[in-house]
């Protein structure tokens, strides 16, 4: 399973959500709050066993980039 799909099924399990797409938005799309994304690192922290640097949240909009970030913080593991 690689990165993306593993976000994607982290966020249908955690917040419900049925249908994503990397073009939504996490705030607006998503209407995710600033607490459901931090807790989204933290469960993405635990299933890849990594530390996630929380000031990604700011440089993301869409799921898409969330997704994009992640992966760098993965390849600087």
């Amino acid at each position: 399973m690689d990165i993306k799909e593993i976000i994607f099924e982290e966020i249908k399990k955690a917040f419900g959500i049925t249908e994503l797409s990397e073009d939504m938005n996490l705030y607006d799309d998503l209407e995710l709050s600033s607490l459901d994304a931090l807790e989204m690192i933290g469960r993405l922290e635990e299933r890849l066993d990594i530390e996630i640097n929380e000031e990604v949240l700011g440089d993301v909009s869409t799921l898409g980039d969330f997704v994009q970030a992640i992966k760098k913080e993965c390849e600087g593991k």
